[in-house]
């Protein structure tokens, strides 16, 4: 099977009964219709074909961004709202960048969801950042807050390095929350995210990749298992600076590490497509994200077959 294009069997009643969605072109095996039952056809129980969708690719909608400035008594932050054509700010994803960067380093990520239907709020975190007061709880308080600032009722936090400490503590405090999601995740000396992880009512899900100095050598990977309910997932050869789009100059003079045996453009598509599945599958936009995250998906196992993602 191709790696770029998936194909799974669903109920005809789950899918409306009259709306199906057709297998990619030339494929025409009935042996990869999965749960196909040739004893029973009556309509009820007939397969129907759903193409899951190749989420690292570019989406259908257009995105409009909408650049802002949020004030409160301790912070005044630049940020920027990333809007698909035509569909309202009813749920969002919500970037938290590594504190040594800015929210530039998620442009292209934000613009990469929003093509798929979600919207997408990134922000400079006022205490994060060189020469800046290193304070993730004051960070998250503030993501909470700038969050709610869009009208979206439910948020997906995605946080990068040490942006992921301030995810998970975002996901803790906020009612609106639906899920989170660390790449390359690391907490804090005094076990900020660890210490939190266990009160997270939503999922974590994460991406990790080669155990570097500039992740603490995947030390964050004992947050995940605090949690109640987790899933991480290593993406072979990443290192830090592919969790970015674009990446930094600063992580790619710190932190980048030379890939073997896996071209980087292999591995930031694997990324770019699991994260835009997560945040579709979390917010409820598109279930079929689940296939990218939960084994028996046929993206998934797909994934974990070819050596792209170790579970």
């Amino acid at each position: 099977m191709s790696r770029w294009w998936w194909v799974l069997a669903v109920g005809a009643v789950a899918c409306g009964g009259d709306k199906t969605v057709p297998p990619p072109p030339g494929d025409d095996d009935d042996d990869d219709v999965v749960g196909d039952d040739d004893d029973d056809t009556t309509p009820e129980h007939t397969a129907v074909p759903v193409v899951v969708p190749n989420y690292s690719e570019p989406g259908i909608y257009g995105v409009a961004r909408t650049d802002g400035l949020y004030e409160d008594a301790d912070c005044t932050a630049e940020t920027a709202l990333f809007v698909p054509d035509g569909l309202p700010v009813d749920k969002v994803a919500v970037i938290l960048h590594n504190s040594l960067f800015n929210q530039d380093s998620f442009t292209d990520f934000a613009v990469h969801l929003a093509s798929w239907g979600v919207p997408v709020l990134t922000m400079n975190l006022c205490h994060s950042g060189p020469g800046a007061v290193n304070d993730s709880v004051l960070d998250a308080a503030e993501a909470v807050l700038m969050a709610d600032a869009t009208g979206a009722t439910s948020h997906f936090y995605i946080g990068h390095v040490t942006g992921g400490i301030r995810a998970v503590l975002a996901a803790e405090q906020d009612s609106n929350a639906v899920g989170v999601l660390g790449m390359d995740l690391i907490d804090d000396p005094d076990g900020t995210a660890i210490n939190k992880a266990p009160d997270l009512t939503v999922p974590m899900l994460g991406l990790g990749g080669l155990e570097i100095a500039c992740n603490l050598d995947g030390a964050g990977r004992d947050v995940y298992a605090a949690a109640g309910t987790s899933t991480l997932l290593t993406v072979k050869s990443a290192d830090t600076c592919d969790f970015e789009w674009p990446a930094s100059p600063g992580c790619l003079l710190l932190c980048a590490r030379p890939q073997e045996g896996v071209g980087e453009g292999a591995v930031q598509r694997t990324i770019h497509g699991m994260v835009a599945a997560a945040a579709l599958w979390q917010l409820g936009i598109d279930p079929l994200g689940e296939q990218y995250w939960v084994a028996g998906g046929q993206v998934y196992d797909d994934f974990v077959a070819d050596g792209a993602l170790l579970p």
